[in-house]
């Protein structure tokens, strides 16, 4: 049975959670009745049943250890995935807190204000609230005062006591850096602003405002990129950028800023990136001298699988297996150094930690295994820095060089390059 104390907490979560279709208020009607009247097992019959209210419950009694519960957080990260899949803002704001902090589920700052904004643009003040942190702060979201004002003036209406005044200070703060003219744009959004309830199974659709930091957009893939001039020049491949609406990079200090194009080679797979301000992190070096040679060791860095596996760069290891790619295209060196996706657009660095390729595809084993009956093994490829370098220098771009007369451990390697290795993602 419940204690006094966590049929208080079910209680408030109950006024709290709401859902798609479901009352806010208790009602009389048995089938109605808060479940904090009832046992967990009963809680858990109405969430395998599909209610969100029941399963947003359910999460928060994982995640609090409620009515005999143990703690567990990937179990409570569980049931608010399946309530929050049906617009129930409660689970939505709570998968937001933990993805932010890694609780239950691996850390994922984009992940986190995604699940905020869906949240936020149902009306949940909460969530409004830590949205407009979120922006103020630039994590997951470009820095943007004006967006940061208007969610948390919008959370400060329906907060209340600490919380609210936590809003309304955020709120002063983000004033404090910006111009009359920004505040005034700020009020006028937060004046127009009118929930969405959601409206499907899998999200709701934020409100349209006139201001194009506020159209909600979702990442569409993530990539690698790699920062070679001190300006704030990354370089990546044109796929990992090709067809985005929004192209935001997250620089190894964690802030994540909109990084615009700013030149394109699409025969060789390069795209040049940058960013608005030079940010104070290194840059790479490229190897001068003596080419790469076939079974050289290669070191790549990158974010393959990003927001699936570790949220920090990935090292992989390996030699340069030819000194050509497919057909013999002297523009890519094929590696065994394994990559997934995400991998694209990452540096290639040999054991003195200086770039000789930028890591751009695998081939596919499915297809090939059609082909010739087996399945082929780290069958990977770079582009040739040599080809990178001669797009820099078509570009006007200046980069350092180096000779590689120095041999280094690949654990080393690896803390160089994710200086300056960054996340590029691709927002539809």
């Amino acid at each position: 049975m419940c204690t006094t104390r966590n049929l208080f907490l079910i209680l408030m979560l109950v006024a709290a959670v709401g859902a798609h279709g479901e009352s806010l208020s208790p009602s009389s009607k048995q089938e109605d009745m808060p479940y904090a009247e009832k046992t967990w097992v009963q809680v858990q019959a109405k969430a395998d049943s599909g209610s969100a209210k029941a399963q947003a419950i359910l999460g928060w009694m994982y995640f609090a250890g409620i009515d005999g519960l143990p703690e567990d957080a990937a179990k409570a990260a569980e049931w608010f995935q399946k309530a929050a899949a049906q617009g129930n803002t409660f689970a939505q704001n709570m998968l937001g807190r933990m993805y932010y902090r890694g609780e239950g589920v691996s850390k994922n700052i984009a992940k986190a204000v995604d699940w905020y904004q869906k949240a936020a643009a149902q009306g949940d003040a909460n969530a409004q609230s830590n949205l407009g942190a979120m922006y103020y702060n630039g994590q997951g979201v470009p820095q943007d005062y004006v967006m940061a004002h208007l969610w948390s003036n919008l959370a400060s209406v329906g907060l209340s006591g600490e919380d609210r005044e936590r809003a309304v200070r955020n709120r002063d703060l983000a004033a404090s850096k910006m111009s009359p003219s920004q505040v005034a744009e700020a009020q006028r959004l937060a004046r127009e602003w009118q929930p969405k309830p959601s409206t499907t199974t899998d999200s709701s659709s934020p409100p349209s405002l006139s201001r194009e930091p506020q159209t909600m957009r979702s990442i569409e893939s993530t990539g690698t990129g790699f920062i070679v001039s001190k300006a704030g020049h990354v370089l990546t491949n044109h796929h990992v950028v090709d067809g985005c609406k929004e192209i935001r990079a997250q620089i190894p200090a964690g802030k994540v800023a909109v990084i615009p194009v700013v030149a394109r080679d699409p025969t060789n797979d390069l795209a040049l990136l940058k960013f608005p301000s030079s940010p104070t992190v290194s840059t790479a070096i490229f190897r001068d001298g003596q080419i790469v040679r076939q079974g050289d060791s290669v070191v790549a860095v990158g974010f393959p699988l990003h927001g699936v596996l570790a949220s920090g760069a990935n090292l992989t290891t390996g030699t340069v297996s030819a000194l050509a790619g497919l057909g013999d295209d002297t523009r890519f060196l094929q590696i065994s150094a394994p990559v997934q996706p995400g991998n694209s657009g990452g540096p290639l660095l040999d054991l003195s930690g200086n770039v000789v390729g930028m890591v751009v595809s695998k081939l596919n084993a499915i297809k090939m295994a059609n082909a010739t009956g087996d399945i082929p093994q780290n069958v990977n490829f770079a582009i040739n820095a040599t080809v990178a370098r001669g797009f820099l220098d078509a570009k006007g771009v200046k980069y350092e060089t180096a000779s590689s007369n120095k041999k280094l451990e690949a654990v080393d390697v690896g803390e160089l390059a994710k200086k300056f290795t960054v996340v590029v993602e691709c927002w539809k």
